[in-house]
């Protein structure tokens, strides 16, 4: 067996030589023709590229988020060149604003103005910051649909009952209303008011569906009248009035009119406004912080009454200024104008 064996690993062994020589010898010819090849044409060199496509990158300053910046800055630019163009940071009178805000919606004449005011109450004391005003001139488009408890007979029924014979969209009624209120057969309603000797059955009845939506009566609101003369103040009140109140960072939104009014009725409004705000803030709210230097700075505050064209002492813008950080005006689908407080005051 072993003499059988060694002639054919000699066999293996030889054309594994052959075939190593063969490959030798192949590449040797392919370096000769590449040299000559070398030398006839040389080849460019291997170029390393670092382009934006083969790293699938960009270069500082080429990227979509650099163009958009330069974009950006080209027409802030051309912004700051136009004067027609509101600045985001410059002041305006109520006068240019009022006219810039009309020529931004000229064939709107029933969008509103909207005010908002920034003032320096505290976070944690801004739920309190809220009241109730009754504008000069309604910003309204509508009177609004009241809902009047009172039972038959009553001093508060025949005020609610006269005022309805005058055109005002009022449902009134006593126990019969309540239940209609509670099964959602009484239809439609933005304001709620009720006589002192009917509350109890409506806080039993219809406590946990009016107090979410804020329409509880209630005595401080001015919504609960006993007389006649108190119900009829009540519903004028209700018509021509809103609530307003502050939001979790102290700012009060409201609409302060209609871009169909004058420029006279929309300060009007607006003085108004800043009035009712500037009592509310500075009667009882009390905390640490802003709250409490605003309190103190403009404690005892009371809108001094002087006749009309006089400008504000500057006691009293210096008291304003002490609560109110930050005034814009606006139009429903139009920019956001800063402006000057003591311009209105």
């Amino acid at each position: 067996m072993t003499s059988l064996l060694r002639p054919a690993r000699r066999s293996l062994a030889t054309t594994s030589l052959v075939t190593l020589a063969d490959l030798s010898s192949y590449t040797s010819t392919l370096a000769c023709s590449s040299s000559s090849s070398s030398s006839s044409s040389p080849s460019p060199a291997r170029s390393f590229t670092s382009s934006a496509i083969a790293l699938g990158k960009s270069r500082p300053g080429e990227g979509k988020d650099a163009v958009k910046a330069a974009r950006r800055r080209e027409r802030q630019a051309k912004l700051a060149a136009d004067p027609h163009v509101i600045s985001r940071n410059q002041t305006y009178l109520l006068s240019d604003a009022y006219r810039l805000l009309k020529s931004v919606e000229v064939t709107k004449p029933f969008n509103a103005f909207e005010i908002y005011i920034k003032t320096g109450i505290s976070s944690h004391q801004a739920n309190a910051l809220r009241g109730r005003i009754s504008f000069p001139h309604s910003p309204a488009l509508k009177p609004p649909r009241l809902l009047i408890f009172a039972e038959d007979g009553s001093p508060a029924a025949d005020a609610a009952k006269a005022a309805q014979k005058a055109g005002v969209p009022i449902i009134v009624g006593g126990a019969e209303l309540i239940q209609a209120v509670g099964e959602n057969r009484a239809g439609d309603f933005d304001k709620v008011l009720a006589s002192p000797d009917i509350m109890s059955a409506v806080s039993r009845a219809l406590a946990r569906s009016l107090g979410p939506r804020g329409l509880m009566p209630n005595v401080k609101r001015g919504t609960v009248a006993a007389s006649e003369e108190d119900m009829r103040k009540a519903i004028d009140e209700a018509i021509g009035g809103i609530d307003w109140r502050g939001d979790k960072q102290a700012v009060i939104r409201a609409a302060v009119g209609r871009l169909h009014f004058t420029e006279a009725q929309l300060r009007t409004n607006i003085f108004a406004m800043l009035t009712s705000v500037l009592e509310r803030a500075t009667s009882g709210l009390s905390g640490g912080g802003s709250t409490a230097k605003a309190s103190q700075e403009a404690s005892s505050f009371k809108m001094p009454k002087r006749q009309e064209g006089t400008p504000p002492p500057p006691e009293l813008i210096k008291r304003a200024k002490a609560v109110i950080k930050g005034m814009h005006i606006s139009s429903t689908q139009g920019p956001g104008v800063k402006i000057d407080l003591a311009d209105v005051l």
